[in-house]
């Protein structure tokens, strides 16, 4: 596989894309962002872990969602059981399950 890491523009101009495309949603969003990283090289330690980057990220979110996107940050990484265990309750709570 190949395995490429984005520049830290690259990174915010994606997450501004990513804004500006879930703001034009007509139905309900919600978005849960992990604290301890988003991908695998993503963690503390490893190769693509910059918590500073994160936090930029994290604002342009914070501050580019309108009122219509839920948007929660949890403790915990991506892969870790806890996450996946936010995210379906979120899911589940969305799709009127509950």
């Amino acid at each position: 596989f190949t395995l490429v890491r984005l520049t830290r523009e690259e990174q915010l101009q994606a997450t501004r894309l990513v804004v500006e495309k879930l703001n034009k949603a007509t139905g309900p969003v919600s978005v849960v962002v992990p604290l301890g990283g988003g991908s695998v090289m993503d963690i503390q330690g490893g190769a693509f872990w910059d918590p500073d980057l994160n936090e930029q990220c994290r604002t342009v979110l914070r501050q580019g969602f309108n009122k219509n996107i839920q948007y929660r940050e949890v403790e915990g990484h991506i892969n870790d059981n806890s996450f996946a265990d936010v995210v379906l309750a979120e899911l589940v709570e969305l799709m009127g399950l509950v």
